[in-house]
């Protein structure tokens, strides 16, 4: 499975339809998001970030784990979609809707670089974690009262 990607810095402008009122169509649905090429998943960090899933210190989850995460997938080390998924939701508890955001777009990274392999248990595994993703998300925009979005 190729997992390359264009690179940050090379990256093609995604054109903005409302500042291009020549434009008959409308926006996508989903925008590409940039991110750095998967290379593996980063099974300590995901361990760690699975045990502070509903952690009540804010300055502990920016400080160290955000900061641990973010390092990790510029060198494209990403969370398990699982442990993702938990960060996804604990920042939703905390209305940190960017840090929520950013945990999402890593969480599909993560899921992208699943084999969705040719057994049934790998089949199941995949399904199940991107449903958990897509739960915790629901969740995290309901903390941070953004009914519409969910």
């Amino acid at each position: 499975m190729d997992h390359s990607e264009t690179p940050a810095s090379q990256a093609a402008p995604v054109p903005d339809v409302a500042t291009n009122p020549g434009s008959s169509h409308s926006p996508p649905s989903t925008l590409p998001v940039v991110h750095t090429p998967f290379k593996s998943f980063k099974e300590q960090l995901s361990q760690l970030a699975l045990s502070m899933l509903c952690s009540k210190d804010l300055l502990e989850l920016d400080m160290s784990m955000h900061a641990a995460v973010h390092q990790s997938t510029l060198q494209g080390h990403y969370l398990t979609p699982d442990a993702s998924s938990a960060l996804i939701e604990t920042y939703g508890r905390h209305g940190q809707l960017g840090r929520l955001r950013e945990m999402y777009v890593n969480a599909h990274v993560a899921l992208a670089s699943l084999d969705s392999g040719t057994t049934s248990d790998q089949a199941l595994m995949r399904s199940v974690s991107w449903s958990r993703v897509e739960d915790r998300m629901i969740m995290g925009l309901a903390y941070c009262g953004l009914l519409d979005e969910v």
